[in-house]
C-alpha cells in the first residue's frame, strides 16, 4: 500500500500532475514502511509549508486506484523477490541472520506470498493508505517555524477523528536461545566462502554502553582492531574480516556477539580457527587500546548531527531508554577504561560462546569436514531462508 500510493493521484489530479505540483512547490514527498514502522515525508521550503501540507493531505485523502500502476508494481515487487535471492548480503546479513536468531518464521520470512501480491486489490490497498492517518501516530517537524505556528497550521489541515485508532498488534517474534553450537550452509556459487558467526548477549544495559564502544573498537570494529590487524594484515587469512558486541534497536531485544569473515575457500579451516582463537582469548596491546579511545573520541567531535537527523537521533535514542544524546556517556567515560576492564568484558561476552555459524560458499568447494568440527551441518535451501 504504501509503494503503490506514489503512483497515485486523485479524481482531479493525475499522478503526473502531482509530481508537477510537488515541483511548483519546491518539496518532495515520500513514503516508506518498516519492519515496525511506517513513515510519510514532506519535505520542502519552509514558506510553502501551508501549501505542501494542504496538497499532500488532498493527495492522501482522495486518492483514486491506478490499476496500470498496481500491475507494473506487483510485477516490480516479485522480480525484486527473485533478485534478493542472487544478493549475497541479502541472504546472508538479513535473511541467515533473521534465521539464526528467530528459526525458520521470523521476521525476514513474515511476508505476503507471490500469489498473496497477485490477489492483492486497489480497493484493499487504498483503504489502508486512507485510514492511516486514522491510527495513532506522531509528527516530527523541523523547519523555521515556531512549535506554536506548526500547531496551529496542522490542526486546520490535518484532519483526524476525535478518538484515533490503536494499531494492531503484529506477530511477535521471540528470539531464541543459542545453546548449542550449529552451522548453516546455504549453496552459493561463488570463488570465496563468507561465515558470520551470531552468539545471544545479554539484555540491554544503557551504563554498559561506553564499555562496548570501546571494546567494538579495539577487538573488531576498525582497520587498527585486533581482528583486523591479526587475521588480514598479519596472517592473510580474510579479505574482509570484523567482529562486535552489537546493539540492539531497541532495548527489549538482546545483544548479539557478531564475527564475520569473508575468506578464500581454501583458506576457511584457518580463518575459523584464528576467529575463534582471538574470541576466546583477547590479545593485550596498550598501544592498540590507546589508539581506540582517541578513534571513538573523534569520531564524536567530527560527528555533527544535524537537521531533521536530530530528531531521528532523538528517536533512536528514546527506543533505547535514553532522553538524551547517548555519545555523552560514551565521551565522558571512555578514557577510564583500563586493559584489565576490557580483557574481563571480552571473557564475560565474546569467550565460549556457543554459535550459529552461517556460511555462504559453494557445496563443493568447502570443506564440510572442518566444519562439522564446530558442530552438525544442516543446509539450508533458499525457500528456508526467504519464506518463499
Amino acid at each position: 500500500a504504501i509503494r503503490y500510493f506514489n503512483y497515485l493521484g486523485t479524481d482531479e489530479i493525475s499522478p503526473n500532475q502531482k509530481k508537477e505540483e510537488l515541483y511548483k512547490l519546491g518539496c518532495e514527498l515520500s513514503v516508506s514502511s518498516q519492519d515496525e514502522q511506517s513513515y510519510i515525508s514532506l519535505i520542502g521550503l519552509g514558506e510553502n509549508f501551508q501549501s505542501s501540507v494542504e496538497l499532500f493531505e488532498n493527495l492522501l485523502s482522495n486518492v483514486v486506484a491506478n490499476e496500470e500502476a498496481l500491475i507494473n508494481l506487483k510485477n516490480d515487487i516479485i522480480k525484486n523477490r527473485e533478485d534478493q535471492k542472487l544478493d549475497k548480503s541479502t541472504i546472508l546479513r538479513r535473511g541467515m541472520v533473521s534465521y539464526a536468531k528467530y528459526g525458520k518464521d521470523n521476521p525476514f520470512t513474515n511476508s505476503l506470498s507471490t500469489q498473496e501480491i497477485l490477489d492483492m486489490s486497489s480497493e484493499e490497498l487504498i483503504d489502508i493508505i486512507k485510514s492511516m492517518t486514522s491510527y495513532e501516530h506522531r509528527i516530527l517537524y523541523y523547519g523555521p517555524q515556531a512549535i506554536e505556528q506548526v500547531t496551529k497550521t496542522l490542526a486546520d489541515l490535518h484532519k483526524t477523528p476525535e478518538t484515533l485508532l490503536s494499531v494492531e498488534q503484529g506477530l511477535k517474534f521471540e528470539e531464541n536461545d543459542i545453546n548449542t553450537t550449529n552451522v548453516y550452509v546455504v549453496d552459493y556459487d561463488m570463488k570465496q566462502t563468507e561465515i558470520l558467526m551470531i552468539a545471544k548477549g545479554g539484555e540491554f544495559k544503557s551504563e554498559k554502553m561506553p564499555l562496548i564502544k570501546l571494546h567494538n573498537e579495539y577487538f573488531g570494529g576498525s582497520m587498527g582492531s585486533i581482528v583486523f590487524q591479526t587475521l588480514r594484515e598479519s596472517k592473510a587469512l580474510a579479505y574482509s574480516v570484523y567482529s562486535a558486541y552489537s546493539t540492539p534497536r531497541t532495548n527489549d531485544k538482546s545483544h548479539y556477539v557478531t564475527a564475520y569473515i569473508g575468506t578464500q575457500t581454501d583458506k576457511l579451516k584457518e580463518a575459523m580457527i584464528g576467529m575463534n582463537e582471538l574470541l576466546n582469548e583477547l590479545p593485550q596491546v596498550d598501544a592498540n587500546l590507546e589508539n581506540a579511545k582517541d578513534a571513538v573520541i573523534q569520531k564524536i567531535r567530527t560527528e555533527r548531527i544535524t537537521k531533521d537527523n536530530v530528531l531521528f537521533s532523538f528517536e533512536s535514542a528514546k527506543r533505547l531508554g535514553y532522553e538524551y544524546d547517548m555519545r555523552q556517556d560514551i565521551f565522558n567515560n571512555i578514557d577510564d577504561y583500563s586493559m584489565e576492564e576490557i580483557v574481563s568484558f571480552h571473557n564475560n561476552h565474546m569467550s565460549g560462546n556457543d554459535y550459529s555459524i552461517l556460511v555462504l560458499g559453494s557445496k563443493d568447494e568447502l570443506d564440510l569436514e572442518a566444519l562439522r568440527q564446530y558442530g552438525p551441518v544442516k543446509f539450508l535451501s533458499l525457500e528456508d531462508v526467504f519464506g518463499y
